[in-house]
């Protein structure tokens, strides 16, 4: 890709790392802040191109894990790359499939040269390597590509870390040297919780040449919120201020607001579209669970103030009435609001950085935004990984992975 790539265009004095710019990628220009919505397997469940185009998106991030193993990069290399075979004609990015690897795959060895493993679908052995990781997604077609990563579960040790860190920058100089096309390479942070291997781990990938970007990784991954923070500080303080920065699976209202105002450039997070599909729908005071009885007979939309599909076209008690007789148009219209809920916030945060009223706005959203309770999620986090160590092997065992 010739330069500039990355332009950061806001100019108002400001007292936060919060940005705007713009993207620049072989199928289109992003504006950022921006969020990606997740289609792991070319497709964000339950809706279309269309529907994404008329929701604000113009990017979404694929899994190369995923389609590595189906339908197969051959297959989606004769439809004419990603973008020809799921009918997008906007910017895609791709991650490696580290973190699917070290979660999904079965039987898995991992070493310095590479990673050998069991399918999660039927089995079968496979073996990726740096190189093959960056081939994978280059015959893919993705603008934005990841280096192959290391990461671990929270609680790891340090040394544990610092092996899978080390390995991560071995594997980041490998995926560099492969690099030979247009795409973005966004060369991945690791270090886990430990301040010391953030910041290490943030200098070594800051200088790596020919990457493009960088993506902040390992977090999200059931730590406190206050220690997310801490490391995604410590990463952006540690690396150049002029290429675009990543955040790994972060992706709550909340965490868009308060990551943006320390640098985070972009997001990608299965979290709108898999609580959507369950019945959970943002506002801006919080998320409603559109299941409760309460809604049974209540005729206004799920948002007054939401300009999308589901809220323009349909009352809280009959979206209320498909989740409970579980039909599909459920799943959809979820996603659809939840989506356009994110697209408008981003929207609107690019909008205050502009006019230097970023502060302001943070401040209010955070005040009337209800987040979901940190105890709650916290154990998920550990039934998660608890589920992660006792499903059936040729099963998937999270859905968010499969999103």
């Amino acid at each position: 890709m010739t330069l500039p790539y990355f332009e950061i265009d806001n100019t108002k004095k400001k007292s936060t790392k919060a940005r705007s710019g713009k993207l620049i990628t072989p199928h289109g220009t992003i504006e950022t802040p921006a969020f990606l919505p997740v289609g792991t397997q070319a497709t964000v469940k339950g809706l279309s191109s269309q529907d994404l185009e008329k929701l604000g998106c113009n990017i979404i991030i694929s899994n190369a894990y995923h389609l590595y193993l189906r339908p197969g990069i051959s297959i989606i290399e004769k439809a004419g790359g990603l973008h020809g075979f799921m009918n997008w004609d906007h910017p895609i990015a791709t991650d490696s499939g580290g973190f699917q690897i070290a979660s999904l795959a079965q039987s898995t060895n991992i070493s310095d040269e590479a990673v050998t493993f069991r399918s999660h679908i039927d089995g079968s052995i496979h073996h990726i390597s740096p190189e093959i990781a960056i081939d994978i997604q280059q015959r893919l077609g993705a603008d934005i590509i990841m280096s192959f990563d290391h990461p671990v579960s929270f609680g790891s040790s340090s040394s544990e870390l610092r092996e899978a860190m080390n390995r991560t920058h071995n594997w980041a100089l490998r995926s560099a040297q492969s690099h030979q096309n247009d795409s973005l390479l966004y060369s991945i942070i690791q270090g886990g919780t430990f301040p010391s291997l953030r910041e290490e781990s943030a200098k070594f990938i800051d200088g790596i040449n020919n990457s493009q970007g960088i993506a902040i990784g390992g977090l999200s991954l059931g730590e406190p919120k206050s220690t997310l923070w801490e490391m995604v500080d410590i990463s952006v303080s540690s690396v150049n201020e002029n290429k675009p920065i990543h955040l790994l699976g972060v992706g709550s209202p909340e965490d868009l607001v308060i990551g943006v105002g320390l640098g985070i450039d972009t997001f990608d997070c299965v979290l709108p579209t898999r609580i959507g599909r369950k019945g959970s729908f943002y506002t801006k005071y919080g998320r409603i669970n559109i299941t409760n009885a309460k809604y049974k007979a209540d005729m206004n939309p799920v948002d007054e103030d939401c300009d999308c599909f589901t809220c323009s076209n349909f009352s809280r008690a009959y979206i209320r009435h498909l989740f409970k007789s579980q039909e599909l148009l459920a799943y959809t219209l979820g996603s659809i609001h939840n989506l356009r809920f994110i697209m408008n916030l981003m929207s609107t945060l690019r909008l205050s950085i502009k006019e230097g009223t970023y502060e302001e706005f943070r401040s209010i959203f955070l005040s009337e935004y209800q987040p979901a309770n940190e105890a709650k999620r916290t154990e998920q986090k550990k039934l998660w990984q608890v589920n992660k160590q006792t499903t059936n092997p040729l099963v998937p065992p999270f859905e968010n992975l499969e999103d």
